[in-house]
């Protein structure tokens, strides 16, 4: 790109690029990635890359005002079944509940089922408690601030992240940021954040926040009946989240 006496000839430069490119492309194809893969993962891409500029800024100023945080899978969403639904309709295998599908599947072929849902792109269209989500915009308009919270394994499949925010806009979720526990390798409640209160579905995660001094509201579901804490409330109509009354 250069000439002898070390000036930059743009003529040059240009051809250099497309050399490095055209590079790049040919090992895309040996790898199996197709023009259209091309668009679609470098706009994903880009999304996630603007988000999280975004983020940092918003997490900042988070942690100056109190906090609600809410669960993704089982609470905004209605994981498992959405799960166990893609693998009756992709499979045809019907299972009831996870401890269902783990008893009676081997552990290799649970990872490979498991495995193929992240890679499919179906978390972008798992359908959404809406009346959580009416809950969560109630708060919003209220001028309460947000932060997602979600254990999604978004270090191993990286389009997870993508597949994510589409699905939030998609259904135009309200949230301020998101927390990755598997991305961000910390516990929520060492941020320094001013948490008001927690939804959750999971008992165990539910028994932790608890033991944290946090309050939880915990969606009634088959796997968490027999969890109870004085700081924890069963929600049954997500409306007491907005009241915080004792079901």
């Amino acid at each position: 790109a250069f000439d002898n006496d070390e000036q930059l000839i743009t003529s040059n430069l240009k051809e250099e690029f497309i050399d490095a490119f055209k590079y790049l492309m040919g090992m895309g194809q040996v790898l199996g990635i197709s023009y259209k893969d091309l668009v679609q993962v470098f706009e994903s891409k880009s999304e996630v890359v603007t988000q999280k500029y975004f983020q940092d800024k918003a997490l900042e100023s988070l942690k100056n005002v109190e906090i609600v945080v809410f669960d993704i899978d089982g609470v905004i969403n209605n994981y498992p079944d959405c799960y166990l639904d893609w693998v009756f309709e992709i499979y045809g295998l019907r299972f009831t509940n996870m401890t269902d599908i783990k008893t009676k599947l081997s552990t290799q072929k649970y990872e490979e089922i498991k495995e193929a849902y992240r890679t499919s792109g179906a978390k972008q269209n798992q359908p959404i408690n809406k009346d959580i989500i009416e809950v969560m915009r109630t708060i919003k308009n209220d001028g309460g601030s947000i932060v997602l919270y979600t254990a999604r394994a978004v270090n191993r499949y990286k389009r997870i992240y993508s597949d994510t925010l589409k699905w939030l806009q998609k259904n135009k979720i309200p949230f301020d940021a998101i927390f990755w526990s598997d991305f961000q390798k910390e516990d929520i409640y060492k941020l320094g954040f001013k948490i008001k209160f927690i939804v959750e579905d999971d008992s165990r995660n539910a028994a932790f926040l608890n033991h944290e001094g946090y309050k939880v509201f915990l969606v009634d579901k088959d796997h968490n009946k027999d969890y109870t804490h004085p700081l924890c409330t069963r929600v049954y109509d997500p409306k007491i989240i907005l009241t915080g009354e004792k079901a």
